[in-house]
């Protein structure tokens, strides 16, 4: 996928947002939005909003000693885990289809964005209904009846408590987890990652939003490439794998953009469950 132009703007307004929140001079601020800038105009017809966005939050990180959403993110988790264990669990395990359950929950949970949806109010999540736009259900669980190994590619704290059922039912014995190298956003890391209880856990090598190829670890490339199916959590991995049209790679996500959800002929707050070549076919 390749960025719009209106993706320049969302850039700019979590660098400013992220600057704010580690309390960083003014004047640190203009300098870095002002590299940003340059930076964002030169590569947003080339690259995806992910790639464009990491590029252009690396000159705000290399300021940056701490993680400034750490405080967010074990809130964000607390959150999900305890709406998971009174309310969320037992909606999923008694339902018809406890991977179909799962997998709504964890489409909603990708609300919890402080990238793309840094207004969103956690408390609101047991409030969601999923609205699904496109819905490839019936090819991904049956596709998965055959996996011997699947990729689960995770994208944000808060939503990754859901993703871990989500795991859990898929087995966690054939299942390899990936995760940030480190921080960025409210991204989980792979070290967050094991101390939710994730198993198999790898680095995607980088700290990049989304996937980029350029910079992953050769674990995470292997795994890509041997995997029987892949399922990319998110709309970053959503922006930095579309296109790859790959046979075995499922979307899961909320679309929070309508630059996104244009792509897809999707609305705003959809719930998207996508394989490219079905769609595309």
């Amino acid at each position: 996928m390749i960025s719009h132009r209106k993706c320049v703007l969302c850039a700019l307004k979590q660098i400013e947002r992220i600057a704010h929140l580690s309390n960083l001079p003014e004047k640190k601020i203009k300098e870095i939005k002002k590299k940003a800038i340059y930076r964002l105009c030169k590569d947003y017809k080339r690259y995806s909003p992910a790639k464009i966005s990491s590029n252009a939050l690396s000159f705000l990180y290399a300021e940056i000693k701490n993680d400034p959403f750490k405080k967010i993110k074990e809130n964000q988790n607390m959150l999900a885990q305890e709406f998971l264990d009174k309310s969320i669990k037992p909606m999923i395990y008694k339902s018809k289809d406890p991977l179909l359950s799962a997998i709504k929950w964890s489409i909603l949970g990708n609300l919890i964005d402080d990238g793309a949806n840094p207004d969103y109010n956690t408390q609101n999540l047991l409030l969601e209904k999923a609205r699904f736009c496109i819905n490839h259900y019936d090819k991904l669980k049956q596709e998965l009846k055959n996996a011997k190994t699947v990729l689960y590619i995770l994208d944000n704290s808060g939503e990754a408590i859901f993703d871990r059922e989500v795991v859990k039912i898929i087995g966690e014995e054939r299942t390899i987890v990936a995760a940030r190298d480190d921080y960025i956003l409210n991204d989980i890391t792979y070290k967050e990652a094991q101390t939710l209880g994730f198993k198999n856990v790898i680095s995607t090598g980088n700290n990049t939003l989304g996937i980029d190829f350029d910079k992953v670890s050769y674990e995470f490339i292997e795994s890509f490439r041997k995997a029987n199916i892949i399922i990319a959590k998110g709309q970053a991995n959503f922006e930095s794998l579309w296109g790859i049209k790959k046979q075995n790679l499922f979307f899961l996500l909320n679309i929070k953009c309508n630059v996104v959800g244009k792509i897809i002929n999707s609305e705003y707050g959809c719930s998207i469950i996508i394989n490219e070549i079905k769609y595309k076919t």
